[in-house]
C-alpha cells in the first residue's frame, strides 16, 4: 500500500474487432428477374473504417474469392437470384481489419426469394 518514487508504466494495446452489419432487417422478400442491392455498413473502433475490407456470400457460397475494400457509403453487396433459388435465402457478410489481421463476427440476412410474377389459378 506503499509506494516510493516513480512507479512503473505498463503501457497495453488493445486491439477492438471490426464490427459489420447488413442494413436491412427481418425477412426480406425480393423478386427474381433483376438486379437486388443488399446495403451494409462497418466500423472500426480503432481503425479507418474506410480500411476495412468485406466479404459474403449467399447459402454459404462464396460470392467473392477474395476479401474486397469497400470505401465509403456506398457499401453494398449486389446479386441476381436464379430461377432454381425461389424460397429463403441466407446471405452473410464478415469485415476484417487487414492490418491487424481480425475478422467481425459475421452478420446474417434472410431473404425470401419469390416469382417475378404470380402464377395465374388455373
Amino acid at each position: 500500500d506503499n509506494v516510493e518514487g516513480n512507479p512503473a508504466t505498463l503501457r497495453m494495446f488493445v486491439n477492438f474487432r471490426p464490427e459489420v452489419w447488413w442494413l436491412d432487417e427481418g425477412l426480406q422478400e425480393r423478386p427474381l428477374g433483376t438486379v437486388h442491392y443488399f446495403e451494409f455498413d462497418g466500423y472500426d473502433k480503432d481503425s479507418n473504417p474506410d480500411e476495412l475490407e468485406f466479404n459474403w456470400n449467399i447459402d454459404s457460397r462464396p460470392r467473392n474469392i477474395d476479401w474486397i475494400p469497400l470505401t465509403g457509403p456506398n457499401r453494398r453487396a449486389e446479386y441476381f437470384f436464379n430461377p432454381d433459388e425461389i424460397g429463403i435465402r441466407t446471405s452473410v457478410i464478415q469485415s476484417r481489419d487487414v492490418d491487424a489481421e481480425l475478422e467481425s463476427p459475421p452478420d446474417t440476412l434472410r431473404v425470401r426469394v419469390v416469382p417475378a410474377f404470380p402464377r395465374s389459378a388455373r
